[in-house]
């Protein structure tokens, strides 16, 4: 598609109907696809600090920094000959980073996007839609990160072009014939958008046509009761009702008077945590630009976690050295939690003491004290707050778990439905289990774009198949696979989802190199979640990194010694001492992780092998008994070719371990 030059623009950079790039109207020759690469990167992270190092590494991975260096200067070389005199105008450069200027770049996504704003959703849009997830094909392949860059890019280009046509269709201006074309783009992308099933319906019923409005309800409905075992939203049943009821008389509501209504903020009112300044308690030389850095730091390290919602400290500095009562908290903020503390002198340190706190009751769900140096509050605010809120993270998933068990359904937020399906599904019942699962649909129905449920529905499949519960394996891998990359690029920066997706990929295609791959990026984004870190550790001691993978396994430990999902934490730690040959270590995880988990299939085996590595086979004589009562159909024949051990003699070794200690064979 060729762009239309507008006021200023200068660089253009378009992804269809083929690759190319335009400057001041006259196409450049830009020659390899690595180049071809730097260019798509910069046009589409122009808001971004673009560092070069992050650019080098991206692009040629498999050489030296001083390499990958020289490599990006002739890139950066070839594009200046094409842009001439105009290069230092086009580009912005200097010693640590690269970029476009914004007042000279448009890429063919931002002329789709305002046009569809404008109005006009045209076959030339619908066909652009349509090869979206195709179009940076001749790109693929530059290297695994830039890879995984592409299909987050992909991702977010989808879910825009989703909420622009989400907002068109449901305008009263657009015409009849644009609204259906724009709501089949968006089933096309996301087949179970009920926003534009709900306009499909309303376009046939305006034109009379409601046989075909009642056929596209029937269909819908068809699909998510074969598979996702649900039904519609009660607002579009009760569009179907309005149609039915229509008969000859006219058509039912517009399509404005359809979107499902706002709730009353008083009835829909999000989750809020409120971080309070930091009291100086006492003689202190701690200034209150210190208290306030920090109160941003922790403040800006909770609100990148996806919920709940944290009030800016905006609307709390003021209350440096008059702090609130927590009774007032909820009334003046509209908090559910606190973030409180104090700072006190104590000798040549200082004391920090940290306390989350619930408005209603004023029950305190976490707390902790640290003693630092006086200089460390300014020079080590950010390490400090991130530490901080990674670890208020979990009780706050307590707290919220608790408080939604007693919510109305209408009131629990995506969040609250991911806490409860995690709860359900790490009890390892299958009723449980399966209840879970139910939960989970729900949210993808309801919620489409909530990034953490498809991680956490990724999850689910892979532990169905990992205990052995799954009737269609190759579908469930399906959807593991669907989900898993929906999750990253939904949210491409959040570790937790690529470490996920790189745990992942070893029960789909056994990938280690990629998954590798994956857990570096994760790792670099998150270094200090434990969520993050713990998903790493399974493939990399499978896969040949063992120390890296004890490493991971003991930090994250030490980062949440309280986690609600302790025993999983047990099992991945075994068996990173298992494949370090640490049997006595791992042993012991594992034992601890069975008496909190007796129905964790994975560990009970891991357990077993731990136990025969030792010459303690009468030891696991009960594991293997009651693996045998919740495991009747398991053979080790069969688990040997999928078990995650990257080279076949070691999956025999374990193999051999397991039948030695008397599981089947």
């Amino acid at each position: 598609m060729k762009l239309n030059t507008v006021t200023r623009t200068l660089f253009e950079v378009n992804l269809q109907p083929v690759w190319s790039a335009f400057f001041d109207g006259k196409e450049l020759t830009i020659k390899g696809k690595k180049t071809m690469a730097l260019v798509t990167y910069l046009a589409f992270e122009k808001h971004s600090n673009n560092h070069r190092d992050v650019i080098a590494a991206l692009l040629w991975p498999d050489t030296s920094q001083a390499n990958a260096r020289a490599s990006l200067r002739q890139a950066l070389s070839q594009l200046r000959r094409q842009l001439g005199d105009a290069a230092d105008t086009v580009l912005e450069t200097n010693g640590s980073s690269i970029g476009f200027a914004d007042c000279v770049l448009r890429t063919d996504a931002d002329t789709v996007f305002d046009t569809i704003r404008d109005g006009v959703f045209e076959k030339s849009h619908q066909d652009w839609a349509a090869n979206l997830r195709e179009m940076l094909r001749p790109l693929d392949g530059v290297s695994n990160d830039f890879d995984d860059w592409l299909h987050g890019l992909l991702g977010k280009l989808e879910l825009q072009l989703v909420e622009v046509l989400e907002r068109q269709f449901a305008a009263p201006n657009i015409a009849i014939e644009q609204r259906l074309r724009m709501a089949e783009t968006v089933l096309s992308l996301d087949e179970y958008n009920e926003k534009a099933v709900q306009a499909q319906m309303a376009c046939h019923a305006a034109m009379n046509d409601n046989a075909t409005a009642l056929r596209v309800y029937r269909d819908f409905f068809d699909k998510l009761d074969a598979e996702l075992g649900g039904e519609p939203s009660p607002e579009t049943q009760q569009l179907v009702a309005k149609i039915k009821l229509s008969g000859t008389s006219g058509p039912p509501d517009t399509i404005q008077r359809i979107e499902r209504p706002a709730r009353p903020a008083e009835k829909r009112k999000l989750t809020m945590v409120a971080v309070l300044p930091f009291e100086r308690l006492g003689p202190t030389n701690i200034s209150r630009f210190q208290v306030l850095a920090l109160l941003e730091q922790i403040t800006c390290h909770l609100a990148a976690f996806k919920s709940p919602g944290v009030i800016s400290s905006n609307s709390t500095r003021h209350y440096i050295d008059n702090p609130p009562r927590i009774s007032d908290i909820e009334h003046d903020l509209g908090a559910h939690y606190v973030v409180t503390g104090s700072i006190t002198a104590a000798g040549p340190k200082v004391q920090l003491s940290v306390q989350m706190v619930g408005v209603d009751d004023e029950r305190i769900l976490w707390a902790t004290t640290l003693a630092l140096d006086p200089e460390a509050l300014l020079l080590e605010s950010v390490s400090l707050a991130e530490q901080i809120s990674l670890a208020i993270e979990p009780s706050l998933n307590i707290a919220e778990l608790e408080r939604s068990e007693v919510l109305p359904l209408e009131e629990l937020e995506p969040h609250h439905y991911v806490l409860r399906a995690k709860n359900l599904m790490f009890s390892l019942g299958r009723s449980d289990f399966s209840e879970a699962k139910r939960i989970l649909d729900v949210v993808q129905t309801k919620h489409p774009h909530f990034g953490p449920g498809h991680t956490v529905l990724a999850e689910w499949y892979a532990i169905n198949l990992w205990q052995g519960w799954s009737a269609n394996a190759d579908a469930e891998r399906h959807h593991l696979e669907q989900h898993s990359r929906r999750a990253v690029a939904l949210t491409p920066q959040n570790g937790r989802a690529l470490a996920m997706w790189g745990h992942n990929k070893i029960t789909l295609d056994r990938d280690y190199d990629s998954s590798f791959n994956l857990f570096e990026r994760a790792v670099r984004l998150s270094p200090n979640d434990s969520e993050t870190l713990i998903w790493t550790v399974p493939t990399l001691a499978y896969g040949g990194e063992p120390e890296l993978a004890l490493d991971h396994a003991e930090r994250a430990f030490s980062l949440s010694p309280a986690d609600p999902f302790l025993f999983r934490n047990e099992h991945f730690l075994s068996v990173a001492h298992y494949v370090n040959e640490n049997y006595e270590e791992a042993a012991r995880y594992g034992l601890s992780c069975f008496r909190r988990a007796p129905n964790y299939s994975s560990n009970t085996r891991a357990t077993i092998a731990s136990l025969v590595s030792l010459d303690r086979v009468d030891d696991a004589r009960f594991l293997v008994e009651h693996h045998n009562s919740i495991a009747p159909e398991f053979s080790v024949e069969t688990f040997k070719g999928n078990h995650g051990y990257r080279h076949a003699r070691d999956r025999a070794d374990y193999a051999q371990k397991l039948i030695s200690a008397g599981l089947p064979n």
